[in-house]
């Protein structure tokens, strides 16, 4: 890379920085082109010759954040041994965890409200999206493949109507596009219900009826680990 690749990179990531200072200061739904440019002490029309528009600025925070989160998440899982899939999946929920209460704006970015007149760019963060959901998914199936996973029956025998799997663009490799149904239904579940968990303790709504909302999401993770016989030495009746 050359020195004046260099410099536009360093201020690429100067702009970024203060973008998320500013939208953990005022809500992401209020990024200011000008005020960003002014604390870069250039115009606002210097600020475009390095993204072409704001949305242009937000999906690339929004790549960031994903990939972030993709990262942290497949690291670790990865730190676990290949065969020990309750470890695999523990490691990889409380990562999970981690992530949102370190990234408070990140995690709002990409599973808060949307941001008002912001035209997303589908092509560019939906794979990078399905990234750590591709985590839980591959772990599940492994751990199905070899007897480590054993669904309820409500897993199993889902409603006539009801159909789910993963859509084209899944961040996962080619031999897991045809996941089992029953391993991405499980996934959406528990998936679902402990970021409801992390959403609400973010946003500080668990403080008045829980002691210590680490714990209470401990307790809950491993529930849903036991209801699929994940823990180690339990199955489900």
């Amino acid at each position: 890379m050359s020195r004046r690749e260099k410099i536009r990179q360093s201020t690429i990531e100067e702009i970024k920085a203060i973008a998320r200072r500013q939208m953990a200061e005022t809500g992401t739904g209020s990024l200011s082109i000008n005020a960003l440019a002014r604390e870069m002490e250039m115009t606002p029309s210097g600020f475009y010759r390095y993204f072409a528009s704001r949305d242009d600025l937000v999906t690339d925070l929004i790549v960031d954040a994903y990939n972030s989160l993709g990262d942290a998440m497949e690291t670790a899982d990865t730190s676990q041994p290949r065969d020990d899939y309750p470890a695999r999946m523990e490691a990889t929920l409380i990562a999970y965890r981690a992530w949102g209460i370190e990234h408070p704006v990140d995690f709002e970015l990409i599973f808060g409200t949307p941001i008002p007149n912001y035209q997303p760019r589908d092509d560019l963060t939906k794979p990078v999206g399905l990234r750590s959901l591709g985590v839980i998914f591959r772990i599940l199936a492994d751990a199905l493949a070899a007897g480590g996973l054993h669904p309820m029956p409500e897993h199993l025998h889902l409603p006539p109507r009801l159909h789910v799997g993963l859509p084209a663009s899944a961040a996962i490799p080619p031999e897991a596009a045809a996941l089992p149904e029953v391993v991405v239904y499980v996934g959406l579940v528990g998936w679902s219900r402990l970021h409801g968990l992390l959403t609400l303790e973010i946003h500080r709504q668990m403080d008045h009826f829980v002691s210590d909302p680490e714990v209470f999401y401990h307790h809950e993770m491993r529930s849903l680990m036991r209801s699929v016989g994940m823990l180690a030495g339990e199955k489900t009746p």
